[in-house]
């Protein structure tokens, strides 16, 4: 009788990783480290680009003046 008396219970699902909960503090700060240097590297390219299509602008209507 003591069996059909227990509540089965289904395991909980396990909780997520976040940073408050589980990450040690040196985790946190790669993660932190890596999010900003992905975003200087994301932002260095787009600086780049930028660069190329002004000078491709300038360059490109005036090619005949710049021709020997």
């Amino acid at each position: 009788m003591a069996d059909t008396d227990a509540v089965t219970q289904q395991p909980s699902e396990p909780k997520p990783l976040t940073a408050s909960r589980g990450w040690s503090r040196g985790l946190r700060l790669y993660a932190r480290l890596t999010r900003w240097a992905l975003l200087a590297v994301a932002g260095v390219w787009l600086v780049v680009a930028l660069l190329w299509l002004l000078l491709h602008g300038f360059i490109v209507p005036r090619i005949g003046d710049f021709k020997p």
